[in-house]
């Protein structure tokens, strides 16, 4: 959607393992994810300068902060507001709506 490009060897196609064809079907799906995850996280990182708030990874489309305790409410509303803005501007014809959730590491 932003202008993301894939190049592949000129015989790509003509290898018998059909991957070529599956890179180029996926690739505007998982490039477009990608584009927004970042446009997202350019975003929190203003939103998050002068907090006690850091972005301290991003897996896939996911983005894991760290905050202190009585901030994560708040936080977690900033994130998923950045999260939607960044999706209503690379793809605006779809709702965007960010699953957020806060606990005590990734796993929970």
């Amino acid at each position: 959607m932003l202008g993301r490009r894939l190049y592949m060897a000129p015989d790509a196609w003509e290898r018998p393992s059909g991957g070529a064809s599956r890179l180029a079907r996926n690739m505007p799906i998982q490039g477009t994810s990608a584009d927004i995850t970042k446009l997202a996280m350019a975003y929190l990182h203003t939103r998050l300068a002068g907090t006690n708030a850091r972005l301290i990874n991003a897996v896939h489309d996911e983005l894991l902060l760290e905050a202190p305790q009585d901030q994560a409410d708040q936080m977690a509303l900033t994130v998923a507001r950045e999260m939607e803005r960044a999706m209503a501007v690379v793809v605006p014809q779809v709702p965007p709506k960010a699953d957020v959730r806060v606990g005590t590491h990734w796993s929970k």
